[in-house]
C-alpha cells in the first residue's frame, strides 16, 4: 500500500510540487508548536497522578501462563465464598482502583435442576446493573434419526427423559495454586450419575492446561455410568438462559472473555456496556478421547419484559462424559495504560494533521510518526514515540493495519502470532498513543491507521446486526472481484437472500460494483481507488 491518505492531488508542475512541500513543512511545523503547548500543559496535569503500573516494563510473564503480568495484577479479584441453608453465593470484587466493580454468582440448588444467578455492578456494594440467570434442568437419552448430532423433538426419537434428583448440599474447600487462592465447589446427584465441579480463582491461572479467568466460573459438567437403554442413543444436556436482553449465538470470529479464555463458543447477552457469557469448548472428552459438542437452540421467547434461551449441550454414547463451560462476565477487563491525558492531547494533534491532508508512504509515516513528538522530554513511567515503534510485535501490527486497513481482532491473531492478551495490550499503546485506532462494527473489531479514511465512520452499525450480512461483506474482502453466483455458492444460500444482503452493503457504501461484461463484480469500498486505477 503505497498511500495512506491519498487527499491532496499533486501536480506534475515542480513549482507546485515544491510550493506543496513549503506548506506540508509549514503544517508540521504548526503541529510541533501545538505538541509543545499539550505536553506543557498536560505535564503540569499529571505530575499529580503517580501510577501503580510502569509501561516502560517489557511484556513480562513469570507465571508462564501468556498473559502479561502487568494486565493479570490490575484485573485480579477478591472471591468470597458464603453459604446459608439454601444457597451459595460467591462474590468477587476487584482489587485495585478507587472503583471496584463486583460480580455475584448465586448458586442454588433444588431437588431436580441446578440454578445460578449472575449480578453485576460496576461499584462494589450498588445495586446490580446487570443480571441473569443459568438453569441446568435435566438429561435426556435420544435415537439420532437425521444423524446431525443435535437433539430434535421433531425427527428424533426421545427414549428418556432421565430424572435429576440433586443431593441439597454444596461441597467446598479452597486451597492455594502458585499462591493463588482457587475456591473448588461440588454438586452431585444422589447417585452421583452427574456431576457439577466449580472453579473460581482470584487471578488468571494455568490449571490442567485450562486457564481460570477471576471473572468467571469454570465448570466440570461429569456424566458417568449413566443408565443409557441403547447403545447407539446420544445424550443431550438440557439448559436454559434468562435475562432482559436476549441472549444469541456468537460467531466464529468472536471472543470471549478477550481471547483469554481459548476459541470457545458462546451465548451472550449484552447490557449496559458489559456482556454476560456462557462460553464452552467444542471439544469434550469421552472415556479419555476428544469428541465434538454440538449445541442446539429450543427456543427464545421473551415474557414480562424478560428472554428465555432454551438449549442442548449434545454428547455421544460412552461411560465418562467431561465437558467444562464458563460462565461469567465479559467486557470489565482494565489494561495498564498511562499518562491517558496526554495521549488525548498528543490525539488532538493528530486530528490536526489529520485534516491537513498529508501524503505519506510507510516510511513517512513512520517518521511522521516519530517527530511529532521527538522533541519532548520523557516524563517518569512514558514511553517516548520511538520506543513504542521500536517493540517488533508492534511493527509487525501496524505493517499489518497499514496493508489491510479495516482488518478485524481475530485475523491480527492469527497473523501476528503471539497471545491474545499480548495482543490486546500492543494494540491498546497503539491505540492511546493515536497510531491506529479501531471500531466496533457489529460485533467485529476493526482497525485502521489513525489517518486512514474508515468507511465505517458515518455508518450505522445496527445495519449490520446480521451475521450473514457481516460474513459476505468478509467473503467480498477475501475475495475481490467475487459475483452474486460464487458468493451463493460458497454460503449455501439462495440467491434473493444473497441479494438482500448485498443491497444492505450497497446501501451503505461498504462495498460497490465493477461491471465486468454482463458480471457483476463486488469489492469492498477501501479497495475503490485501487480498482478504478486498475480496472479488471
Amino acid at each position: 500500500m503505497e498511500k495512506i491518505v491519498p487527499i491532496d492531488l499533486i501536480s506534475s508542475n515542480d513549482n507546485y510540487k515544491l510550493r506543496n512541500m513549503i506548506r506540508k513543512d509549514r503544517r508540521i511545523f504548526i503541529l510541533f508548536f501545538y505538541m509543545i503547548l499539550f505536553l506543557g500543559v498536560s505535564s503540569i496535569l499529571v505530575t499529580a497522578t503517580p501510577l501503580s503500573i510502569n509501561p516502560n516494563s517489557p511484556f513480562k510473564d513469570k507465571n508462564n501462563n501468556g498473559i502479561d503480568d502487568r494486565f493479570e495484577r490490575i484485573n485480579e479479584r477478591t472471591v468470597k465464598v458464603k453459604k446459608d441453608s439454601n444457597r451459595t453465593i460467591i462474590s468477587s470484587e476487584r482489587k485495585e482502583g478507587m472503583r471496584k466493580d463486583e460480580i455475584k454468582f448465586i448458586i442454588q440448588i433444588l431437588s431436580n435442576k441446578t440454578i445460578i444467578t449472575v449480578e453485576y455492578s460496576s461499584k462494589s456494594g450498588a445495586n446490580r446493573e446487570f443480571k441473569f440467570i443459568y438453569e441446568v434442568l435435566g438429561l435426556l437419552e435420544y435415537q439420532d434419526v437425521n444423524m446431525d448430532e443435535i437433539f430434535d423433538s421433531d425427527t428424533d426419537i426421545l427414549v428418556q427423559n432421565y430424572s435429576i434428583q440433586y443431593n441439597s448440599s454444596i461441597a467446598y474447600q479452597n486451597t492455594t495454586v502458585d499462591d493463588v487462592i482457587v475456591h473448588y465447589l461440588q454438586i452431585f446427584t444422589l447417585n452421583q450419575i452427574f456431576k457439577i465441579n466449580i472453579v473460581a480463582s482470584e487471578q488468571f491461572i494455568k490449571q490442567n492446561q485450562i486457564t481460570l479467568i477471576p471473572n468467571a466460573l469454570k465448570f466440570d459438567f461429569i456424566i458417568k455410568d449413566f443408565p443409557f437403554i441403547s447403545n447407539t442413543s446420544r445424550i443431550a444436556l438440557h439448559c436454559s438462559l434468562v435475562a432482559e436482553t436476549e441472549f444469541r449465538l456468537n460467531s466464529e470470529e468472536e471472543i470471549t472473555f478477550g481471547g483469554i479464555g481459548g476459541e470457545e463458543n458462546a451465548l451472550s447477552s449484552h447490557l449496559t456496556g458489559v456482556n454476560g457469557i456462557l462460553s464452552w469448548n467444542p471439544t469434550y472428552l469421552l472415556n479419555e478421547q476428544d469428541r465434538n459438542c454440538t449445541m442446539s437452540i429450543i427456543s427464545s421467547i421473551e415474557e414480562n419484559n424478560e428472554y428465555k434461551t432454551e438449549f442442548y449441550l449434545n454428547y455421544e454414547n460412552g461411560e465418562y462424559i467431561l465437558h467444562d463451560p464458563r460462565l461469567g462476565i465479559d467486557g470489565i477487563y482494565k489494561f495498564p495504560i498511562s499518562l491517558i491525558l496526554i495521549y488525548i492531547l498528543i490525539g488532538i494533534g493528530i486530528l490536526i494533521v489529520s485534516g491537513i491532508g498529508l501524503v505519506m508512504s510507510k516510511e513517512e509515516y513512520r517518521n511522521y510518526l516519530i517527530n511529532r513528538i521527538l522533541y519532548r522530554d520523557k516524563e517518569l513511567h512514558q514511553l517516548t514515540m520511538e520506543q513504542v515503534l521500536e517493540n517488533k510485535i508492534r511493527q509487525k501490527i501496524i505493517d499489518m493495519i497499514l496493508d489491510q486497513p479495516g482488518i478485524h481482532y481475530r485475523e491480527l491473531l492469527r497473523l501476528v502470532g503471539t497471545s491474545a492478551s499480548n495482543l490486546t495490550w500492543h494494540l491498546e499503546v497503539l491505540v492511546n498513543y493515536k497510531i491506529i485506532h479501531k471500531q466496533l462494527i457489529g460485533n467485529y473489531l476493526i482497525y485502521y491507521p489513525y489517518i486512514e479514511k474508515n468507511p465505517f465512520a458515518d455508518f450505522d452499525p445496527t445495519l449490520v446486526k446480521s451475521k450473514t450480512t457481516l460474513q459476505i461483506y468478509e467473503l467480498i474482502g477475501d475475495n475481490p472481484g467475487i459475483y452474486q453466483n460464487k458468493i451463493a455458492n460458497r454460503m449455501g444460500l439462495n440467491h434473493n437472500t444473497v441479494k438482500y444482503h448485498l443491497d444492505k452493503l450497497l446501501e451503505a457504501n461498504l462495498i460497490f460494483i465493477q461491471k465486468k461484461g454482463r458480471k457483476k463484480l463486488y469489492y469492498i469500498s477501501i479497495d475503490h481507488d485501487s480498482i478504478q486505477e486498475n480496472p479488471p
